[in-house]
């Protein structure tokens, strides 16, 4: 009987343990996503910026 208690608690802390990592898998997967926004939002920007700025310099350079 006295071992009850204690299985219960090693029960209860495998389930914080289950939810701790689900709860870092998705943050993780937010925290991924987010960063590729960002890198893919960088690279637009410096396309645009090349495309802008860079192109015209090199075009009126050539001619």
């Amino acid at each position: 009987m006295t071992t009850s208690p204690f299985i219960l608690e090693f029960h209860d802390n495998d389930r914080d343990n289950h939810y701790q990592l689900i709860v870092s898998v998705i943050l993780t997967y937010i925290t991924l996503s987010w960063f590729n926004q960002v890198i893919y939002l960088m690279k637009r920007v410096c396309l645009w910026m090349y495309c802008v700025y860079v192109l015209p310099g090199i075009c009126s350079y050539i001619n």
